[in-house]
This record gives C-alpha cells, sequence and structure tokens, in this order.
C-alpha cells in the first residue's frame, strides 16, 4: 500500500522537524517551489466544508505546478456516493487523495480504497493531521528550534479531533502532554494508546479543578475563534482549594503551551454553545503571553489580524506542498501486523465508525493484546474484547480460551462478542464447550 499520512503519529520526529524547516526554507525560493509537486494531480474529497484548508490546498497546488480537482469535478455523484467508491474512482486519475469525511477511520478506507496515497484533512472526531501540522509549524516558529517542554490541552478532549492530533504531534516532538477534560469530555483511551503505542510517550491525564489556576501559569494559550474564548466550557467546575492549587501550580508551572478544544458539531460533538461576546477573557493576562488563533481571526477582526492572517497563510501554502510530497514519497517497512476479522464475526464498538456505517466496508482489526484478547479496530483504533471464537470451516464456536479453538488456524478463526452474535452468523455451540476461558453472553 503506498504511503499515506491518516494521523499525526505517521510522521517521525525527524519528519517533523525536517517538514518545518524544507517549507521555510521553500517559502523563500518560489522557483524552486515552483517545481516541487509540477505534473501531479491532487483531489479533494470533502464530505464536511473547510474552506480555509481547501483554499491552502488550491493555492499549494497553484505555486508548485501541480493541479487539483475537488469532488465534484473527479468523481459524477460526488458527494452522494459511497466512500469506497468514490476513493476508487478518484484514485484512478489522482495521484493523492486529500480526504475529510464525518466518520471516524474514513481516511483509511479511502486509503485502501484507492491504491494511492491519501492525505487526512478530518475524520470524524479521530484526527485531523493536516491542520494540526499548521498549528505545530507556526508553534515551532514562535518558540525557536527546541519543541515545547510541556503542553496543556484543556476542554472538549472527546470529540475535538484537532486535540488528538496535536496531542501526538506534541508528544512526538517530544513534549510532556497534559490533558486537561472538560467534566465528560476525557481523551478517549484508544486515542491515548495510539500515541503511546506509537511514540513511545504517552500523554499525562491531570483532574484540573480550575482552568484559571492554568491560565495564571502558562505563556501560550492556543485559541479556537470558533467560540474564541471558550466562556461556557468550564463553567461547571468548581473553585479550586489551596492544595488543588498547589498541586496545579506544580504540574503546570514548566508549561509553554495551552490549548482549549471547544466542542465541534463537525468532529461528533455537541454544538458550542454562543460566546458571551468578543472581548477578552477575564482570566486571560495579554501580557507577556502569546495567543495563538490558528484557524483565523476572532470576531474582534481588525487590520493587524487579517495581516498576520496572510503571513501565516503566505507560510501554509509551502508547508501543505511539503506534506503533499511527503506523502507521495516511498513508504517505511512495517513489519507485517497480525490482523483479524471479516464480514462475519465481531463488529467495532465504535457506533460513528466508518465500518459500522458503510455497508461495503468490511470489518478488520489488528491484534493489540494476546491475554486476554483484545483487537483494536483497524480504522478508527476502538478496542473490543471478544469472548466467543470460532472456525469458518466446522462453524462451530468455543469460548475464546478453550484448547479447541487455539487449535484452528489463523485465518479460520473467526471472533464474536456474544453468543447470539455467532448463532445468527450460523455457527453452532460446540459441544462441551464451558471449558477453559468460559464468560458470559
Amino acid at each position: 500500500m503506498p504511503r499515506s499520512i491518516l494521523s499525526a503519529t505517521d510522521l517521525s520526529p525527524e519528519e517533523l522537524r525536517g517538514l518545518f524547516r524544507r517549507g521555510e526554507d521553500a517559502a523563500g525560493d518560489p522557483v524552486e517551489l515552483g517545481r516541487l509537486l509540477q505534473g501531479r494531480l491532487v483531489a479533494g474529497l470533502f464530505w464536511q466544508a473547510a474552506p480555509r484548508v481547501e483554499a491552502a490546498l488550491r493555492a499549494a497546488c497553484a505555486r508548485t505546478g501541480a493541479s487539483y480537482a475537488s469532488g465534484g469535478e473527479m468523481v459524477p455523484g460526488f458527494p452522494d456516493l459511497e466512500l469506497p467508491e468514490a476513493a476508487e474512482a478518484a484514485g484512478a486519475y489522482a495521484d493523492i487523495l486529500v480526504v475529510r469525511h464525518p466518520l471516524e477511520g474514513a481516511a483509511r478506507v479511502a486509503a485502501l480504497a484507492a491504491g494511492v496515497p491519501v492525505l487526512n484533512a478530518g475524520d470524524g472526531a479521530r484526527e485531523d493531521p493536516v491542520r494540526a501540522v499548521m498549528a505545530l509549524r507556526v508553534l515551532s516558529a514562535r518558540l525557536g528550534e527546541k519543541p515545547p517542554r510541556a503542553a496543556a490541552l484543556c476542554g472538549d478532549l472527546r470529540c475535538n479531533r484537532l486535540a488528538h492530533s496535536l496531542a501526538a504531534g506534541l508528544s512526538s516532538l517530544g513534549t510532556t502532554v497534559l490533558l486537561v477534560p472538560a467534566r465528560g469530555a476525557e481523551m478517549p483511551e484508544h486515542a491515548v494508546a495510539r500515541i503511546a503505542g506509537r511514540l513511545g510517550h504517552r500523554p499525562v491525564r491531570y483532574a484540573a479543578q480550575s482552568l484559571k489556576s492554568i491560565l495564571d501559569m502558562v505563556d501560550t494559550v492556543v485559541l479556537d475563534p470558533a467560540e474564541p474564548y471558550q466562556h461556557p466550557l468550564f463553567a461547571g467546575l468548581p473553585e479550586a482549594g489551596e492544595e488543588d492549587l498547589r498541586r496545579g501550580r506544580a504540574a503546570v508551572e514548566a508549561l509553554d503551551v495551552l490549548f482549549v478544544a471547544s466542542p465541534r458539531s463537525e468532529d461528533g460533538g455537541p454544538a458550542p454553545a454562543a460566546s458571551r461576546g468578543g472581548g477578552p477573557h477575564p482570566w486571560i493576562r495579554e501580557e507577556g503571553r502569546f495567543v495563538f488563533r490558528p484557524f483565523g481571526k476572532d470576531g474582534g477582526g481588525g487590520a493587524g489580524v487579517a495581516g498576520e492572517l496572510r503571513g501565516e497563510a503566505m507560510r501554509d501554502v509551502p508547508l501543505l506542498a511539503e506534506l503533499l510530497r511527503m506523502a507521495l514519497g516511498p513508504a517505511a517497512e512495517e513489519r507485517p501486523a497480525e490482523t483479524a476479522g471479516g464480514r462475519e464475526g465481531i463488529r467495532c464498538a465504535s457506533l460513528r465508525c466508518a465500518a459500522r456505517r458503510i455497508p461495503s466496508v468490511e470489518p478488520r482489526f489488528l491484534v493489540a493484546r494476546r491475554d486476554p484478547l483484545v483487537l483494536d479496530c483497524l480504522y478508527c483504533g476502538v478496542g473490543v474484547r471478544p469472548r466467543w471464537g470460532g472456525s469458518r470451516v466446522e462453524r462451530l464456536y468455543h469460548p475464546v480460551g478453550a484448547a479447541a479453538l487455539r487449535r484452528v488456524l489463523p485465518p479460520n478463526r473467526v471472533w464474536f462478542g456474544t453468543r447470539q452474535e455467532a448463532e445468527q452468523a450460523g455457527f453452532r455451540r460446540a459441544k462441551g464447550g464451558a471449558g477453559a476461558g468460559e464468560e458470559g453472553a
């Protein structure tokens, strides 16, 4: 399979730093930039609107000798066509696809169907590595060669896909990442485990009692202007006591970066509440702080902000061009992972997964752990724990730890979450199947 960039974890620390450096170099050399992607065709399959990202992609293609075509220009019937069919049709002509879709794991579905590299511009609440790289490039330029020592990601960490990609990207650069979720909005464990498994750096969960105690201690604030100052996000948090403040100060006194993630309906979260206004947040002291709004100006507007936006946009273009070039390069050799799944058997536990919502997508899993057996969805990464397993040849099923199941060849094994699931698939309970590993329905 060609190289694709579906997650920020697909980029090594060396690749990220090289990406920022070459992007800055290309920005100052229009001749070299004009040859970077000469003759390439980039197709943008956007099931969700992203005017800023698509404008940057069009500009990157125009300035590097490539051509850009939208999904409607490439595929008849787009966007009503199902994702695998649209990706396959576009991949027949384009050199690379840039995909943005509301379902988690959609980018991997597209990569498997297209046969050409895919750049993920957002798949549900999973990740958005394109915007994360753009944000990290700005932080890298402002903070110098050294990456941030410590960063806090706050707010809606469950459904904000940019927060997931920033956690991965910052961890890749060696930054200590503190996860400070709003109540009921913790980052999913499978997202944290993916970062730890691929990069060896595990973000630290931190229970904040007061966002004010963190904002008072950091030098860099990263805001999303869709909800410029996140007034309602932490309204339910109680005031911290003296001991909580002491612990909070000790935990975050070395922070360089703070990102406040708002709920985003396009990522699968609730629609954000209305802002209380465009004035300064009462907790944020502007003196000595770097306030960064990576996705455009806030409601205050102003010529200074617009000029800054143009300056940043001019650097986004060569960065995106370098990211496209990197995705078009050779894929690194990886050790084949053990997989499981198929038309029969257990399905992904996430109802927002592309494998659950698109009938033509075959469920596939990676074997994450053997004892107890845990399978991670190949598309969205959510883990499931089978309780039963069977043989496709004998059409019999056993408890997951049964000795008879270990004798079944891996290609013939099929896993089930419940007995009902196995019996609905036409499997019969093996006689004497109440042996080792017996578990409930």
